[in-house]
């Protein structure tokens, strides 16, 4: 239980300055000073429209005013790392600190993750050149950590049977073979201990399709959609490495942007990235319709919100054609960790009818349903 004392302290934290009479003694900590320092120069927004800073504080004895790297490298240093963190996305998303992706020192010391790179993603176009290897630095951190939490999920939902007459480089409890384990390490038995000491596992292959499916990711570049591009970037990337895919990723928003060639450098592909502007997802399909080559050996994911700015009756008359000559089309609200929709249901049920599967997913559940389309073929 906390004593009188520390929820003093905690409730003048929470409170600010303005909570404590100016006779009364000041019972923090030189640190908490600092931790009221941090979070007045944050918090102390929500009393100014503007975004500023509070302005009816005349004459006080305040320490001087942060500038966002000390700002920054002060959270960091008071902080959990989780809290840090926090306080930088309410800082990003909410305070519009945008001088932290304007400064070399501040993308230096922060801390690399989706919210810092969904942020840097959506202020783009003002981030100056002389700060881009910085820039490039956060992205291939993130998509990095993306890609190896992302690729033996979608690898293993790609295995197809086994082959038990070679080994398999992907190393998956249901690939252990157990006899060939068992006789190759035979020499390894201790009597004495009654004990097999396996020093080599052994796992089965897989057999793979011969004749690889041609899969079209069809990405919204809208701003709402940044968590949805960031994850199909990855994913892209990883799909190319797969012998039974042929993936082209396309983005657009009213214009068209083909990134196929570039799914091998996710960092420059997401540099290029231009988020905002209106959607003509009908515009989209068209670009793709003449590149359908194998109606039946195809899948066009399209990842939107489904606020089309285009002509509606274009689009759906666009996908019922695609589905009436054998394509595979799935329709995705969100394509994300988290896949928390927010979309236009209406014309998401329209499309539904004409044949398009419509759902939310994570990147994994949609490896995992390509892959699983493909089985059905």
């Amino acid at each position: 239980m906390l004593s009188p004392e520390e929820r003093r302290r905690r409730w003048r934290l929470i409170l600010g300055p303005d909570s404590q009479r100016n006779d009364q003694p000041s019972f923090l900590t030189e640190q908490d000073a600092q931790i009221d320092q941090v979070l007045g120069y944050l918090f102390d927004r929500e009393h100014d429209g503007s975004g500023g800073h509070r302005r009816d504080r005349i004459g006080t004895l305040d320490p001087s005013s942060l500038h966002v790297p000390q700002w920054l490298v002060m959270v960091r240093d008071l902080f959990p790392r989780s809290t840090a963190e926090s306080l930088t996305k309410l800082a990003l998303e909410r305070y519009k600190l945008t001088a932290i992706l304007a400064d070399e020192e501040t993308l230096q010391k922060i801390e690399p993750n989706i919210d810092l790179l969904r942020s840097i993603l959506a202020v783009r176009s003002i981030v100056p050149s002389r700060l881009l290897d910085a820039v490039r630095r956060i992205i291939r951190k993130v998509v990095a950590e993306l890609r190896e939490k992302l690729e033996i999920k979608v690898r293993q939902h790609f295995s197809g049977g086994a082959d038990r007459r070679s080994p398999n480089a992907l190393k998956l409890a249901r690939n252990f073979d157990v006899v060939r384990t068992i006789r190759r390490n035979l020499k390894h038995f201790q009597p004495k201990e009654s004990r097999l000491v396996l020093e080599r596992p052994y796992f089965f292959s897989r057999i793979h399709r011969q004749n690889p499916w041609d899969l079209f990711l069809l990405v919204d570049q809208s701003g709402s959609m940044v968590d949805s591009l960031i994850h199909a970037a990855v994913l892209a990337g990883i799909f190319q490495n797969l012998r039974m895919l042929r993936t082209r990723l396309i983005a657009f928003d009213t214009s068209v942007v083909d990134f196929s060639d570039q799914i091998g450098d996710p960092v420059e592909l997401l540099l290029r990235v231009q988020l905002g502007g209106g959607t003509d997802i009908g515009q989209a399909l068209a670009y793709v319709d003449p590149l359908l080559t194998r109606p039946k050996e195809t899948m066009v994911v399209l990842i939107t919100d489904f606020y089309e700015g285009g002509d509606e009756k274009r689009l759906l008359d666009r996908i019922a054609r695609l589905v009436q000559h054998g394509v595979t089309a799935l329709g995705l609200a969100a394509l994300d960790d988290r896949a928390e929709p927010a979309y236009n249901r209406d014309l998401a049920k329209k499309l539904a009818k004409r044949g398009m599967s419509i759902a939310a997913m994570t990147p994994d559940r949609l490896a995992e349903w390509v892959a699983e389309r493909i089985r059905r073929r």
